[in-house]
């Protein structure tokens, strides 16, 4: 009878605990996984109308991410403004509050208005991995939270981002000609 009353009292304490840890961990939880069920579709969302927009591009016609993509070159850096609610999962967007936070030098009365921006993400432009062609395909390389390093072609992620605004730095030196054509722009 004894031992009987003592399983009885360890199962009720077992399950009132189970029930504060389920409580504790899960009840914060709801709100991130629904934000990520959010982020999910709406990711998905936006890459269909990218599709669309692509299937409907007029022949011939150049956007102004096709004028970029001409002169862009290996080397050069991309930074980010994104909109961390964009982010692709809650540790992205994490990291993307925290880079905002602490990288991002808008306070400092001292910089100039185009610094001031809160950019958050950068990527250097690379050739493409696989080819050795002057005019390959350009590509980003950067650090995701989910997949570490990563290369994705320029033109896609530039399409594909959410970014309040995308800044790309030419890197060269003083007096260097950057156009392989022999034209400054």
């Amino acid at each position: 009878n004894h031992c009987n009353i003592m399983a009885t009292f360890s199962s009720s304490r077992l399950w009132t605990t189970a029930r504060r840890t389920i409580t504790i961990v899960g009840v914060p939880l709801i709100p991130v996984v629904y934000w990520q069920y959010w982020s999910q579709n709406d990711r998905k969302e936006h890459q269909e109308k990218i599709r669309e927009n692509q299937a409907n591009r007029v022949p011939n016609v150049q956007t102004v991410d096709d004028l970029l993509m001409e002169h862009v070159l290996p080397g050069d850096v991309v930074l980010f403004d994104r909109r961390c609610q964009h982010c692709q999962t809650a540790l992205a967007a994490l990291a993307c509050l925290i880079n905002r936070k602490f990288l991002s030098s808008a306070d400092d009365e001292n910089n100039l208005d185009v610094i001031k921006g809160k950019f958050d993400h950068v990527g250097v432009v690379v050739p493409h991995p696989a080819s050795d062609a002057v005019d390959a395909e350009k590509y980003v390389l950067e650090f995701t939270a989910g997949d570490g390093v990563v290369a994705r072609p320029l033109l896609s992620r530039l399409e594909l981002s959410r970014s309040r605004s995308i800044l790309l730095l030419p890197v060269c030196l003083p007096g260097e000609q950057r156009d392989p054509n022999g034209s400054d722009y």
